[in-house]
């Protein structure tokens, strides 16, 4: 029977067996599946290797631009929105931009909408 609580070491090439445990132990989305392992307790007992991978999965679709799963995280925040409308467009996918701001204008009002110094959009005031 397989440890749950188990941690597999990816060895890379040319890299010391040294290296890739500090690696792997410093890791963000290990150091994130044991947080979840340590708070959840809804669900039994997680496999860490199994948290470790679809963390991996969420951190790879948002770096390729996939966002939906930050904007599903918090529905009915304004600036959550905002923020995915500022990404999207950076990136050229100017229809999911406008769609994520007009969910935020939704929430607040479109007066309560402008941008920053940097281009992002943003919730005015106490608008949130």
């Amino acid at each position: 029977m397989k440890d749950p609580s188990a941690i597999t070491v990816e060895l890379h090439e040319d890299e010391s067996k040294e290296r890739a445990v500090a690696r792997t132990a410093i890791s963000p989305s290990l150091q994130s599946a044991l947080a979840l392992r340590q708070y959840s307790n809804a669900a039994g007992e997680l496999d860490l290797m199994s948290l470790v991978g679809e963390l991996r999965l969420q951190i790879d679709k948002t770096i390729d631009g996939d966002m939906e799963r930050a904007r599903d995280l918090t529905p009915n925040d304004a600036q959550a929105w905002l923020d995915l409308a500022t990404l999207y467009e950076r990136v050229q996918v100017l229809e999911k931009s406008w769609e994520a701001r007009a969910k935020a204008a939704n929430l607040v009002g479109t007066e309560a909408i402008t941008r920053d110094e940097q281009g992002r959009f943003v919730v005015v005031g106490g608008a949130l």
